[in-house]
């Protein structure tokens, strides 16, 4: 297995990039543990140790705490979102009404059921 090179940050004091933090927190960047019985089990962790040396490594190149976490220090607290971003979700894309309305239009079902009732009132007023 290639180890990766950990993408650095040259624009800040912190050694890794907004890139590289997303890259250790996305669930997709498993590794197979080949070495255990059980084949398909997932490691996380993997790469945290091999690609990143570790946890308090990569506590001490983000200048953070394992236990403590974050500083208070707001001007601290600045600088880790104008690199990192605000620790958010983006809000959720509201539907509008039409759009809700044709998505009942995609199972075949309604579809026949919208047919038949158009026959069923067309038999209805003739």
């Amino acid at each position: 297995m290639a180890v990766r090179e950990p993408l650095l940050n040259e624009n800040s004091r912190f050694k890794y990039s907004k890139k590289a933090m997303a890259e250790i927190c996305n669930l997709d960047n498993h590794y197979k543990d080949e070495e255990s019985n059980f084949k398909d089990r997932v490691i996380s962790s993997r790469m945290i140790v091999e690609d990143y040396n570790g946890v308090s490594n990569l506590c001490s190149a983000l200048f953070t705490n394992p236990k403590s976490g974050l500083s208070d220090s707001p001007k601290e607290t600045e600088e880790r979102k104008r690199i990192y971003g605000v620790n958010a979700f983006a809000p959720p894309r509201i539907k509008t009404l039409k759009e809700l309305v044709m998505e009942n239009f995609d199972d075949p079902i309604n579809v026949i059921l919208l047919v038949a009732g158009i026959v069923s009132m067309a038999i209805n007023l003739f």
